[in-house]
């Protein structure tokens, strides 16, 4: 009475055999023998198996796996390391023509392209215009890489909520 081995697992993705018309205690949905109507996953049929007996679902494959206690509270049961291959990739493509576009943005800005910088001055509050060079900070001066970080205030900086205390005012929080 030992529980399953780590290689076993549940088939994921596969079917099994597919019934040729819709049987007694079937799904009424997608006729599958291996759940009932509550518990289908396919999306309700205007026009249910049970009635057309066409377009019968294929049963899944069910296994009876006995876990011990560790294997049914396992995590990574069942995980095959090598899905996340795909995943690496993806990401790794996505990031690729990122950089291909910031690449050809910077290109185009020091051609004299387009005049549409993506830091417009029109979204800055008033406030902000004393902050010219304390609210700014510069990483990585070379042009292909620069960001800038706004709204930071440096630490010795008053903060905006301690700048009117006045009772009477109003925007006075008391909070």
């Amino acid at each position: 009475v030992h529980g399953a081995s780590l290689n076993d697992w549940y088939e994921r993705g596969k079917r099994g055999e597919r019934n040729s018309r819709w049987v007694e205690g079937a799904c009424t949905n997608c006729g599958a023998t291996t759940h009932t109507t509550k518990m289908c996953c396919e999306r309700p049929r205007k026009r249910q198996a049970k009635f057309t007996n066409s377009d019968i679902a294929a049963n899944e494959i069910v296994k009876d796996i006995n876990f011990s206690y560790e294997g049914k509270r396992d995590r990574w049961n069942g995980y095959d390391p090598s899905s996340y291959k795909k995943v690496i990739e993806h990401a790794n493509r996505v990031e690729e023509a990122r950089k291909k576009r910031k690449l050809e943005e910077l290109r185009t800005s020091k051609t004299g392209g387009s005049d549409s910088d993506s830091d417009s001055d029109d979204d800055k509050d008033e406030d902000d215009e004393g902050l010219k060079d304390g609210g700014e900070v510069m990483q990585n001066l070379d042009t292909e890489n620069r960001m800038t970080v706004r709204n930071l205030r440096i630490r010795e900086d008053t903060a905006k909520y301690l700048y009117n205390l006045n009772p009477n005012s109003a925007y006075y929080d008391p909070k």
